[in-house]
Order: C-alpha cells, then sequence, then structure tokens
C-alpha cells in the first residue's frame, strides 16, 4: 500500500483531495496530506496566501496591475515587449549619437572610418585581395571553403550524373572547369567513388569520397585536393584547441588516403594529392576570382 494510499483510507477528511476548481489535488505526504490547490494557477486565483494580506496584495498587484505583455507578438523578432527598467533607458539615453555605441573608445572607430572613406575603390579593392591571398597562402583560405553547383559543358566525358555535381572548393571548381575543357582527359568523375575506411580516431568505419576520377591515354588517375598543409604532420607546438584539431585531421586524413592507395592497386588506378603548388604547375587558377563559365 502506498503512503498516498493509506492516507486515503485511515486519514482523509472528507472533500479534502478536491480543489476549489473540481479537480483532485497534488498529495504531499502522510503527515501533511494534500496540497491547498490543484495548480499553482487555482493557488494565485483563489488566494494561496490567505491570512497573510501584505503578500497577497503584492501577487495581486504584480498579476493585474502591470504593464507586462503576454510575450511577443507572433512572427516577431528582436522586440522586447517586456517593460525596461531605469537602468536600461539611462544606457540607451547615453548612447544616442555615438558611431559605436557597442565600444568604449567611439574616438579610434571614427578615425578608423575616416582613413577607409580617404581610400579610392581601387585601393579597397586591392587591400581586400592582398588580405585574400594571404589567407589562401596560409591554408586560411576564403577560396577553399567556396562551394556550390556546377555544370560541365561536355557533359558527354562526365561519367556521372552531371546535373548533381559539387564543388566543396574553389580549386575542385578550378579542377573540374580544367577537366571539362582538356582534350587529353577520356572522361572523369566527382566523389563517384565510394572507399570504406577505419578511421583511428574513433575506431569506425566510415566512407571517403575521393574528389576526381579521371582517365587519360596514360591511365586512369584518383584524386585527392588538399591544402599542402594538411598534407604534412603539424609541428608540435602548445596543445591549444586547435592544434588538436590539426593533428586528428592529419591522422584522419592519411587513414583515407592509405585505404585509397590501396584502393587503386586492386583497380590499376593511381592514386595522388594535388595541392595549390601541384595546381599552379599544371596552370590551373588558385587565386579567389572565379573564371567565366
Amino acid at each position: 500500500m502506498s503512503t498516498k494510499d493509506y492516507y486515503d483510507k485511515y486519514l482523509l477528511v472528507s472533500g479534502e483531495n478536491i480543489c476549489v476548481c473540481g479537480k483532485e489535488k497534488g498529495f504531499h505526504n502522510v503527515m501533511q496530506g494534500y496540497k491547498n490547490h490543484c495548480s499553482h494557477s487555482c493557488a494565485t486565483k483563489y488566494g494561496q496566501w490567505e491570512g497573510n494580506d501584505v503578500r497577497k496584495e503584492a501577487l495581486k498587484t504584480r498579476m493585474e496591475g502591470n504593464d507586462h505583455s503576454n510575450g511577443r507578438p507572433l512572427g516577431s523578432k528582436n522586440v522586447n515587449t517586456y517593460p525596461m527598467s531605469e537602468a536600461v533607458l539611462q544606457r540607451i539615453e547615453d548612447q544616442q549619437g555615438r558611431e559605436a555605441p557597442w565600444n568604449t573608445n567611439p574616438d579610434k572607430i571614427n578615425k578608423q572610418k575616416e582613413t577607409w572613406e580617404k581610400k579610392t575603390d581601387e585601393e579597397i579593392a586591392e587591400i581586400l585581395q592582398r588580405q585574400t591571398n594571404t589567407k589562401i597562402e596560409r591554408g586560411i583560405s576564403d577560396g577553399v571553403s567556396y562551394k556550390g553547383k556546377w555544370r560541365p559543358n561536355n557533359t558527354a566525358k562526365y561519367t556521372g550524373n552531371p546535373n548533381a555535381i559539387t564543388y566543396r572548393s574553389l580549386w575542385e571548381r578550378n579542377v573540374m572547369r580544367f577537366f571539362d575543357a582538356n582534350d587529353g582527359v577520356l572522361s572523369w568523375s566527382s566523389e563517384e567513388v565510394i572507399i570504406k575506411y577505419r578511421c583511428p580516431t574513433d575506431q569506425k568505419v566510415h566512407r571517403y569520397f575521393p574528389d576526381f576520377l579521371f582517365t587519360t591515354k596514360r591511365g586512369t588517375f584518383l584524386i585527392e585536393v588538399k591544402p599542402h598543409k594538411e598534407t604534412i604532420k603539424p609541428e608540435p607546438r602548445k596543445k591549444t584547441k586547435r592544434f588538436i584539431t590539426e593533428c586528428l585531421t592529419y591522422v584522419k586524413n592519411e587513414a583515407k588516403w592509405q585505404h585509397a592507395i590501396a584502393y587503386c592497386e586492386l583497380k590499376g588506378y593511381t592514386f595522388e594529392i594535388w595541392t595549390e603548388h601541384t595546381l599552379k604547375k599544371m596552370g590551373i587558377p588558385t587565386g579567389t576570382k572565379l573564371p567565366n563559365k
């Protein structure tokens, strides 16, 4: 017999377990019996704090005599429908008219703004291009993270679905253009080969999709396009989060490529890793500007 059953059988007073609203109340324990109300809303509505007029009046004022809304309007975003405190209103008033209200030193921001306003569009474009090229050389590349769909002009050379080609970096897109326009390439495909491998980082079996498979008169080649820094073992340094990520990426890539080499030996293919240095020797662009299709 549970404590509630024991209480109901021997200690329950008639009507004690029924709330004012008609629903059954919650049960505390054998010593305390049933709660005063079935829910918080009933406790608020029918006076949970009877006998304490101060708290009861405060609750009444809080629930009825305020300007709080019932929440944000449907479909609204970034709208604070609740009343702001005096401190928040004062801070907003102090920030009025400042160029950079989020910055504690707006004079520095305004000085930088004036410096950029004096430069011509050509100078700004040159600075941005130089910054982007520096990122690419260091392997941080905005261009390498470029993604999108691409359709070849010569669809007969493509051995997969030409409507489902996806490039995951600017370098891959330029390699696709090279394959499509080069007469020496008899056929090619992108991410159509699947190689299963076991990753040492989690000891699980994964699927590896090499970037390209193409055929020439010399044979068939399986290609992976990667920045040079991801093909070499990271140099030992302080164990930061970035360093650990680089090490795990290197170990994972090594496992992929070892299985790719074994796969190519069985098929009679040649596995190669093309970095930015390889692309430059082949005349394939590695810059940030996409050539016209």
